[in-house]
């Protein structure tokens, strides 16, 4: 994700075909907005996030890199939680703006 952002953001094409994509109208367009996310979004990206967490986790052997993804991980939990808004689903679909 971060780096098809430092990608997109060095050529206006691929900047514009990004934001012109449902992940990026849903998701990304409603935080940027300071909408929020509701509470089905959360968890669904929580679950796939926390599952590719944990397969690196149990795959990999080398114990600081094992820390270093739970980290990363409670990390996630706590800014999810914290810092971006629980919306209701009628609020996610009242003024998300698509951008072509």
């Amino acid at each position: 994700m971060v780096a098809t952002f430092c990608y997109a953001k060095s050529s206006k094409r691929i900047d514009d075909w990004f934001k012109s994509t449902t992940f990026y109208t849903k998701y990304v367009l409603a935080i940027k907005e300071k909408k929020g996310m509701t509470l089905k979004e959360k968890i669904r990206i929580n679950i796939i996030a926390d599952a590719f967490i944990l397969f690196s986790v149990f795959y990999i052997d080398i114990w600081l890199v094992k820390i270093l993804l739970i980290v990363l991980g409670l990390i996630k939990h706590y800014y999810f939680i914290k810092k971006i808004k629980t919306i209701k689903p009628e609020q996610a679909s009242d003024g998300i703006k698509t951008h072509a």
